[in-house]
Formats: C-alpha cells, structure tokens, sequence
C-alpha cells in the first residue's frame, strides 16, 4: 500500500513523505486510511459488483421489462432514476451539512454515524439472496442507495477535517495523499473480489461475502480515522445552529460563490462536467 502510494504521488511528493514530513504524523494516516477504507465501497461495490448483480436479480424476478405507474422499465432505467434521487437528496442535504459542519464541534462524531449508516446498509446489501425472489432486487436497490447516500454525506464531513490536520501549505499534500491511498485501497478490493466471484462462478454466497467484506473492510479501516484524528476545535461555534438557519446560511454562501464565477471560471466548467457525466 504504501509504495503504491508513493507512485501514485510523485517524486517531489514521495520525497517529503519518505522523510516523514507527512506520513509519521498520526492524523494525516487517519485521513489517508478513511480513503481506503470508503474507496472500497466506491470501487469495488459501485463500480465492480452492484450493476451485474442488481441487474441479474432483476431479471430473475421481472424478466427484461417491469410497468411502474404505466410505463415500461428495465434495470437500468430502475437503477439510473434511483441513483439520480439519490444523487438529488446528497446535492440537497450537502450545503447545510456544510455549514453545520464548519460551526459547530460535530465533525468526527457526524462522519462516525454516517459512516455506520453505509457499513449497516452495505452489509445488509448481503442478505438479497435470502430474501422472496420479489424483494431481492428492491431490498439491493433500497440498501444501495442508502449505502451511497451515507458515504457522499460522510463526505462533507471528513474533507471538513482537511484545514484541521495540517498546515496550509501542507493541504495540497495530504490531500493527494488520500486520494492516492483511496484509489490503492479501491483496485486492491476490487481484485480480491473479482477473483472471489469468478472462482465461485458467481454464486450468490460470493455475492454475500463481497458486501460483507466491503463493510469491514470499511469499517476496519475507519477505526485508525476516528483513533487518530481528534475532534477540531471550532472558532466561535454556534452551538444553536438549527438545520433551518444553516439551510438559509448555506444559501447566501452559494449564491455569493456563484456571483464570483468570473474568476473562477475552469472550476465552474468542471463542476458542470462533474455533474453532467
């Protein structure tokens, strides 16, 4: 893993960490390692394994087409406005949870529940196939959805832990760090799953056993995170901060981005691409 990541990281990168500019210290290896252990779920589970195996449940159980409200669906067309929702809910919710985040001293213990809440969805991702043919593919779909949710909220609170860890002109850095470390950790469970269901001949208990491994997989490796990296102080905090108030605040902040467009202009166009494709 760590080798890997030096590659990934470059020579000018990889020379600080060799010296132990970086890595030695506890809180920047718990951000790290929060990448690894959620780039599983992201890689191997959403990209790798879920797609196939919804869709195969789905057909086994509805043929290639199911009417919902009059119209005519496939798996695909099930699983895209379903992970758009899902998509909506995170695009909704984020902002507030941004504010919320930046003002009050709830970083760590909102990323530890959000966390759980993706650890319990994806493991229960597992018991498909022992649910009625019928159920199989919604309680897969209902669990994913939840499973992603979690991580991409969880998300707003463990990039809030950045400023926190390191100096200013050590967040490029760390940054790249856990993004190498994610994508290491990702390929690595991808493979070892890959391997598992093509030795099995894609069994359904090879399907159990790789939502299972994901969640301790990710679990395991978010311990080293919440053990690691302490709570961060906040400046004048606002203890009474409401989800209303910091909906409001979220608000005037992106409204106020947004007028600064104009020097920005490379973000915005990626931020477009990003949601686009």
């Amino acid at each position: 893993m760590f080798v890997t990541t030096l590659i990934l990281l470059g020579p000018h990168e990889s020379s600080k960490i060799m010296a132990g500019e970086t890595w030695k210290k506890k809180e920047v290896r718990g951000f790290a390692l929060y990448d690894w252990a959620k780039s599983g779920f992201e890689t191997s589970i959403t990209a790798g394994v879920f797609p196939g195996w919804f869709a195969a449940l789905f057909v086994t159980a509805n043929g290639l087409n199911v009417e919902i409200a009059s119209i005519e669906m496939n798996a695909d067309n099930i699983m895209t406005l379903t992970v758009t929702f899902g998509a909506i809910i995170v695009a909704l919710l984020s902002p507030s949870l941004g504010v919320i985040a930046d003002r009050k001293p709830i970083k760590k213990r909102t990323l530890r529940l959000l966390t759980n809440l993706g650890i319990f969805s994806v493991v229960v991702m597992g018991l498909a196939p022992f649910l009625p043919v019928d159920l199989k593919w919604v309680c897969l779909l209902i669990f994913y959805v939840l499973a992603t949710c979690s991580n991409n909220l969880a998300s707003v609170f463990y990039n809030s832990l950045l400023p926190h860890i390191g100096t200013e002109d050590e967040m490029n850095e760390i940054s790249n760090l856990g993004f190498a470390t994610g994508y290491v950790g990702g390929c690595v469970l991808l493979v070892i799953h890959l391997a598992l269901l093509l030795g099995s001949g894609f069994a359904d208990w090879a399907f159990t056993a790789s939502m299972v491994t994901t969640g301790l997989w990710w679990y395991g490796f978010a311990i080293f995170t919440f053990r690691w990296i302490p709570e961060p102080e906040v400046e004048n905090p606002m203890e009474d901060l409401s989800f209303r108030d910091s909906t409001k605040l979220a608000i005037s902040e992106v409204m106020s981005t947004l007028r600064e467009y104009k020097n920005f202009r490379t973000l915005f166009l990626y931020i477009i691409a990003y949601f686009l494709f």
